[in-house]
């Protein structure tokens, strides 16, 4: 394993890449799960069984004593923040709600945020998950995980949308394909070596921005249709039409429909 050279930035970065992707392929990578409700527990159990030692952060006793009764191997949750110091790879996967006025309410990410830089070493993978708006990792994470003194190109920033759904019993982490992103190449593919340890299929994508707004797409989409539904079956309803037979007479065309 390379030592560092202070004297040379490029190698510096060279070498945090090679410690982290040598520490990810030999399951010695310690992983922090900011966040473990539907989406974090199902990154926890990839994790874990990929062989990460993981942490999994929480402020609710109550999920504590959950995980407790599970006894997942290799994983504590805890609500002791400072074991994120001895993380290297670090996955925010905290909600992002909407406020009444129907903006997005991001205190929870500058919450996991704040968190996350004051435990930041050199060469530490951030990876967020959470549902957020194109430009969010760049313009708003970054800047906060730069407060910590280090350069770009010192620590790693990813972004990979989580598509967890729960109670799909066909679809989990391991068979839904993972969008992956970084903010440079040494992110990008650490985040992919990383995901590929449990994840089956990896769909690298160009930018941040380019990933922050799959999501985005994707659940606008399922909105819209879901939207669409129900306001055809109270016009379906009122007019005397079975719905489902509508919708089993359309799916008949070959392309166009969903």
């Amino acid at each position: 394993m390379l030592t560092a050279n202070r004297s040379n930035p490029m190698n510096q970065t060279m070498n945090y890449t090679e410690i982290l992707s040598e520490k990810i392929k030999t399951r010695k990578a310690t992983v922090g799960i900011i966040g473990i409700g539907y989406v974090g527990e199902a990154l926890v159990k990839g994790t874990t069984q990929a062989g990460f030692k993981v942490y999994g952060f929480t402020r609710s006793n109550e999920r504590i004593k959950k995980f407790a009764l599970l006894k997942i191997p290799n994983f504590k949750a805890t609500t002791n923040i400072d074991c994120l110091k001895s993380c290297d790879i670090m996955c925010i996967c905290v909600p992002t709600p909407i406020l009444k006025d129907k903006s997005p309410d991001l205190a929870p990410i500058y919450g996991a945020l704040e968190k996350t830089v004051k435990y930041l070493q050199k060469g530490t993978l951030v990876i967020i998950e959470s549902t957020i708006a194109p430009g969010t990792t760049r313009n708003i994470a970054l800047p906060i995980l730069k407060t910590s003194g280090f350069a770009e190109n010192e620590f790693f920033l990813s972004f990979s949308p989580e598509r967890i759904d729960p109670g799909n019993k066909k679809y989990h982490l391991y068979n839904t394909p993972k969008i992956v992103s970084g903010l440079n190449m040494d992110s990008k593919i650490l985040s992919i070596l990383f995901f590929q340890s449990f994840v089956k299929t990896i769909v690298p994508v160009s930018s941040l921005e380019v990933a922050e707004m799959s999501k985005i797409l994707e659940n606008t989409f399922r909105f819209v249709n879901i939207s669409l539904v129900n306001e055809l079956l109270w016009y379906t309803n009122n007019a005397g039409i079975n719905l489902w037979e509508v919708i089993s007479a359309s799916s008949t065309k070959p392309y166009g429909f969903l």
